[in-house]
């Protein structure tokens, strides 16, 4: 039987490096563009348009890539944390937590909702996840944003980089797995 992706993953690390690789392509490319401008060939995709224009489409590129990245951590975390949930519900690895877990599955069914039933009972059983799991429910807001189109002016406390998604989202698998 196939795994899901997020259990194949297994950590986020793989999805900043793919970030840092397609930013490092990005980059050259836009560094390159004075030279393909001046001597050619010039590829048909830079036909027809200026110097500016090109690194004003770069600079959109670049936002668009890391928006994409991060929306890629934060649901690869979320997919982690509910395979983790069905987990230890499943195996009784952890019978602190295990007990409540079971008790929410035969409550919601196949409506487990990340915020109230997961990441709230971890916070419950395990104080000590408690400012890991606040900063990664701040960070929600920002993927809710990204992937349901962007359509409302974001409200969140302060301007979040791939780096700053993938370091809170770290922080608070690694404080579940030392504790769970």
């Amino acid at each position: 039987m196939q795994g899901f992706e997020a259990e194949r993953l297994q950590d986020l690390g793989k999805v900043l490096l793919w970030y840092e690789l397609q930013l490092s392509l990005l980059n050259e490319e836009d560094r390159r563009l004075p030279q393909l401008l001046l001597t050619g060939p010039i590829p048909e995709r830079y036909l027809d348009s200026s110097l500016d224009e090109l690194r004003r489409q770069f600079a959109q590129a670049r936002e668009l890539l890391r928006h994409a990245a991060m929306l890629h951590m934060l649901t690869t975390a979320e997919a982690l944390v509910r395979v983790d949930f069905e987990d230890l519900s499943r195996r009784r690895i952890n019978p602190k937590i295990s007990r409540r877990f079971r008790r929410i599955g035969r409550e919601r069914g196949k409506k487990i909702r990340l915020h109230q039933d997961i990441l709230d009972t971890w916070v419950e059983v395990y104080p000590e996840t408690a400012r890991s799991i606040r900063q990664f429910k701040d960070v929600l807001r920002l993927r809710d944003w990204l992937a349901h189109g962007r359509y409302w002016n974001l409200k969140i406390g302060r301007p979040y980089e791939v780096s700053d998604v993938f370091d809170i989202a770290s922080e608070m698998l690694s404080r579940m797995e030392d504790v769970g």
